[in-house]
């Protein structure tokens, strides 16, 4: 009886073995893939049709703040929302070359499982900010003046405020833990008694390339981590 039992358990055993071989096998022949993605927790802009908005995403299993790659297909079964750092697994099925055009790509996405799904501590950016300080120069307001104020919209990477005489609006060139770049910033073109806060706040913008968020102030710096400019956030 005990040699019966073993060898129905040794033959389920080569049975599954069997099984497993011919699953593996059978991924090989199709050419589909099981891959690890990281998903960033903002998507962003990129030309398809039409000017969109597409993932970013990096493969493997290690993450590279500033290495993310735009994604422009859809992951089929993922539910993206903004906010968040994702770590999923997908399976890669390529197409049949009948089912494949030129506005298609030859490779279907699915998500198998979402490995892990972070709040995006970057997104305290997303919010709106006075100036404080020029360099290390306290900035004073008369009565009669604006306080400059920069609110950064990460979703759309965009940029609007007041330089203190004209409102502004511009773009989010590149974000990511440390850096931060500013595309062209335009203006209104109203002419104030003193121009030269607003016209040291919009220079000071447009050499930005990094920052700090730390007690409630941004900290901005130029491309020689010197810094630039202090900013409170707002209530």
């Amino acid at each position: 009886m005990i040699d019966t039992t073993k060898t129905i358990l040794l033959l389920v055993l080569l049975a599954l073995a069997a099984c497993s071989d011919t699953k593996e096998e059978l991924d090989r022949t199709t050419g589909n893939t099981q891959s690890v993605f990281w998903i960033n927790s903002m998507k962003a802009n990129c030309s398809g049709v039409g000017l969109t908005q597409c993932l970013q995403i990096q493969r493997g299993e290690t993450i590279i703040f500033d290495n993310w790659e735009l994604f422009y297909a859809d992951i089929r079964g993922f539910d993206y929302e903004p906010g968040n750092i994702y770590r999923v697994s997908v399976l890669e099925e390529s197409l049949p070359q009948d089912q494949i055009s030129a506005d298609v790509s030859s490779i279907n996405y699915r998500l198998l499982k979402v490995i892990e799904k972070n709040i995006d501590t970057q997104l305290r950016l997303n919010d709106i900010w006075a100036l404080e300080k020029i360099g290390a120069e306290a900035v004073s307001i008369d009565k009669q003046s604006r306080r400059p104020q920069l609110e950064l919209q990460l979703q759309g990477m965009r940029i609007m405020g007041t330089d203190g005489c004209n409102n502004i609006r511009g773009s989010i060139d590149y974000i990511d833990h440390r850096q931060l770049t500013f595309g062209t910033i335009a203006s209104t073109k109203k002419l104030c008694i003193d121009m030269n806060l607003a016209d040291r706040f919009l220079k000071q913008l447009e050499s930005t390339r990094a920052y700090v968020i730390e007690d409630r102030r941004l900290r901005l710096f130029d491309d020689n981590d010197e810094l630039m400019m202090v900013l409170k956030k707002m209530d």
